[in-house]
């Protein structure tokens, strides 16, 4: 995969490049039940410094009754964590995937699905792939790269 450098010094692959839009045309929905930690908002950070900005964030045209005298044109969906991130860093642009002009209760249920409809991890499955990078990267270069705590870490070892 080629990486395309943008603004910041975040990476996107080259599939997501035409997929940017500037940052100032989104704006967070109303109703996003995810909560993000500062623990773990730093690893989302470090993952995008590290990986690059590699999940867009799937949006919808802003309704018309929520159109007021700002730039935003696009109503997040999902990837609100990714985006607040991405100010935070300074980017100009992102990527994102658009819904078309789904309804709130659409939209609603792609947020939830969204968070929710990924699986679940094995949990001797997972321990021994962390031990497995562990032996081959290192125990804190697993720790700086994954979500997980040292002492997390460590007990799955």
């Amino acid at each position: 995969m080629t990486d395309t450098v943008i603004e910041a010094g975040i990476a996107i692959p080259d599939d997501l490049a035409d997929k940017l839009v500037d940052i100032v045309t989104l704006t967070p929905n109303t109703w996003n039940p995810n909560r993000m930690d500062s623990f773990m908002r730093d690893k989302l950070r470090k993952a995008l410094e590290k990986d690059g900005f590699i999940v867009p964030v799937l949006v919808r045209p802003l309704p018309p009754a929520r159109k007021s005298a700002t730039a935003a044109l696009w109503e997040i969906v999902d990837g609100e964590h990714r985006y607040k991130e991405a100010l935070d860093i300074g980017m100009k642009r992102i990527p994102i995937i658009n819904l078309g002009p789904i309804t709130d209760e659409h939209a609603k249920l792609i947020t939830v699905k969204a968070n929710t409809l990924r699986g679940e991890f094995d949990a001797v499955k997972l321990a021994e792939m962390v031990a497995e990078l562990s032996n081959e990267l290192g125990v804190t270069a697993v720790v700086e790269s994954l979500p997980y705590t040292p002492e997390r870490v460590q007990a799955m070892i």
